[in-house]
Order: C-alpha cells, then sequence, then structure tokens
C-alpha cells in the first residue's frame, strides 16, 4: 500500500460539448498544462488535444495514467463511465466534475487520499466557481486522518479502520493515540488520547510506529518508513532466501516490513539479481555504497575480517543500514543467516529520500 498526492500538472481534462471546450481552455490557461482529450461533436479542437470516439473506451485506457482527472460534463454520465475502473482509495485517482457552465466544481472520487477535495478548491478559484466537498469530515470539521497520513508520509497498512477513526471522532468521541515519534499529535491536539496502556481495547485508535505489535481491529496503523535494512549475500543467492531472511530478522525484533524505506548494500552488489528483484518485491530504492564509504561509518558491533578479506571493508550489512539512515541508529546489529547478512537502521528524522 502507498500513499499519493495528486498534481494539477497530472490532470486528464475531458469534455464532449464545445462550451465545456470554452471552459477547459479557462481553465487549463490557469492551471497552466493539463491533458485535453475531446469527444466527437467538438469539430475544431484546439491545438494539443486528443480526439476521442468513445468516452468509456478512452476512459479505459487514460483512467490509470494520471493523477487526476476533470470531467467538465454532468456528474452522471461520469458516475456510469469510471463505475468499473475504480478500485480503492488508496490507489484511484482524483476525480472532479465541472459543470459545462463552470459553475461548480465537485470532488467526487479520492477526496483525501488522491487530493480531489483539493483539486476541486483550486479547479473552483480558478473558475471562480463553488466548490462541492461531500466528505463527512470535511462537512464535520474534524482530522481526516488518510490526509493527515499522506502529508506526513505515513503508510496506511489497514485502510479499513480509518472509517473507524472518523466516525469516533464525527460523534465527537476521542480516539486513542500511540505516537512515540511524536508525527501526529499536533495534528491531533484535542482529538487523541496519548493515555494508551492496552492496545487491545474496543475505542478506535491511531498506531503509528514501525514496530509490530498485536492490536484491536479498531485500531488503525500507520507505518512511518524510516527503517534502513543493509544486506549481505553470496554470489547468487536467491531472492527468495533473501527475502525470507529480511522477514525472519523482522519477525524476530518485532519489526514491520511496511516501514522500511531501503535497502542497503555495497557497490559490488549492484548486479547481484536476487537484492535487485528483492526490491522489487519490497517496492523500495537500493544504496550502493563504496567499500570507502562503508569504512566511513565508523566502528561497527561485529565487524569481520574474512569480509574485509574478500570485499575490502569490514562490515557490509551494518555500516551500509547506518549510512543508508543518515547515520541514524542501528538498531539491529547483523543478524547471520545461511547465505544472508541482515542488519537494520533507524533513521533519525522522518524527512525522506
Amino acid at each position: 500500500m502507498s500513499n499519493r498526492k495528486s498534481k494539477d500538472f497530472n490532470s486528464a481534462v475531458w469534455v464532449l460539448t464545445p462550451r465545456a471546450a470554452i471552459v477547459a481552455l479557462r481553465l487549463m490557461e490557469k492551471m497552466g498544462c493539463g491533458k485535453l482529450l475531446t469527444g466527437p461533436s467538438i469539430k475544431n479542437p484546439p491545438a494539443g488535444a486528443v480526439m476521442f470516439k468513445s468516452l468509456s473506451e478512452s476512459v479505459a485506457r487514460e483512467f490509470g495514467n494520471f493523477s487526476s482527472h476533470i470531467f467538465i460534463m454532468a456528474a452522471g454520465i461520469v458516475v456510469r463511465v469510471i463505475a468499473p475502473y475504480m478500485k480503492s482509495k488508496l490507489s484511484d485517482p482524483a476525480v472532479v466534475v465541472v459543470d459545462d457552465h463552470g459553475k461548480f466544481a465537485v470532488s467526487l472520487l479520492s477526496g483525501h487520499l488522491g487530493g480531489a477535495n483539493e483539486l476541486a478548491r483550486n479547479v473552483a478559484r480558478y473558475l471562480n466557481a463553488v466548490p462541492v466537498i461531500t466528505t463527512a469530515t470535511d462537512i464535520g470539521q474534524v482530522p481526516a486522518i488518510d490526509t493527515l497520513a499522506m502529508k506526513h508520509d505515513l503508510l496506511i497498512e489497514n485502510p479499513e479502520a480509518i472509517k473507524n477513526v472518523h466516525m469516533a471522532l464525527l460523534q465527537g468521541q476521542k480516539v486513542g493515540l500511540h505516537d512515540p515519534m511524536n508525527i501526529l499529535p499536533k495534528d491531533l491536539h484535542g482529538w487523541a488520547d496519548t493515555e494508551v496502556g492496552n492496545f487491545m481495547l474496543s475505542q478506535p485508535g491511531v498506531y503509528v510506529d514501525y514496530h509490530s505489535t498485536q492490536l484491536s481491529p479498531q485500531y488503525l496503523v500507520l507505518r512511518p518508513k524510516i527503517l534502513s535494512v543493509g544486506v549481505g549475500c553470496n554470489r547468487n543467492t536467491d531472492v527468495n532466501e533473501i527475502f525470507a531472511s529480511v522477514k525472519d530478522v523482522f519477525v524476530k525484533f518485532n519489526l514491520s516490513i511496511n516501514s522500511i524505506n531501503n535497502i542497503a548494500t555495497i557497490e559490488a552488489k549492484a548486479d547481484e539479481q536476487g537484492i535487485l528483484n528483492l526490491i522489487k518485491i519490497l517496492n523500495v530504492p537500493v544504496r550502493f555504497f563504496s567499500p570507502e564509504e562503508l569504512d566511513r561509518a565508523g566502528s561497527v558491533p561485529t565487524p569481520s575480517e574474512v569480509v574485509k578479506k574478500h570485499m575490502g571493508v569490514a562490515s557490509i550489512c551494518e555500516a551500509a543500514a547506518i549510512l543508508a539512515s543518515r547515520r541514524g541508529k542501528l538498531l539491529v546489529p547483523k543478524q547471520v543467516m545461511k547465505n544472508v547478512t541482515v542488519a537494520v537502521g533507524l533513521r533519525c528524522c522522518m524527512s525522506l529520500e
């Protein structure tokens, strides 16, 4: 799962009528960007516009290619045409509907995580129109926890629990908050009880941590991506063995895989297929360090003369974990498996690469 932000410059602007095309040009001039897609009734489309014969077929092709869509047409048409392609609030693009007189901008889909609410407000400002926002948290003026997660680059582990937190807030109840890194307290001031003693209580709550623990399903789990995994391995070690080794270490130390920010190793492993496949599985970047860089990580708990003899440096996984975490804390020292070594570094701040 991932968080993402909608951006105006990746908007597709859809029109069916000449009047809508005029509104679209006004809007795109103010936005400074966007891709205009025009229907067959527009005989002389503006320069740069992409013509389509069938709205439904074109939306099927393009729906996942943009972070946001602005449809200048009736909302009913839009609902019918996008319905087959809606998947999840975690991945759906923002959808805003504007009438062809440019009087209203309606946030229709993915209001929080996709950014449709913000986009609707921007579109309304550009067109001097009225923004129409219907999400309950915005109307009720309570914190939207999914928006806060996106703001702070927190991965939402169990999105089904968002509704529990929002319902409690809308009813005027305080939610539990476990947040040892103090990422959310300012945003949830007055809305959350930080004295959480029992995570199995039925009270809805928010758990912000890289540690794994037993939680009530009422708790929304948000993962800060602040763990750097240093990896060493024998040549041609299979990705399944490397991944299993990382998972074993994370289980042993009660850490969440979803808090991994990057993988790190020595530059001699830049062509190691197992590591290259690992970053695809985890969907995180990899950092490669030279022996000289690894040496500059300083003293480590478990240097190896054998590693130094073969690789030119006494530590790979521990030194790489320290460097990749921006010289943060070495959370887990080197763990040795059959063909793999793993160490985990903890970033000292929430600033991501």
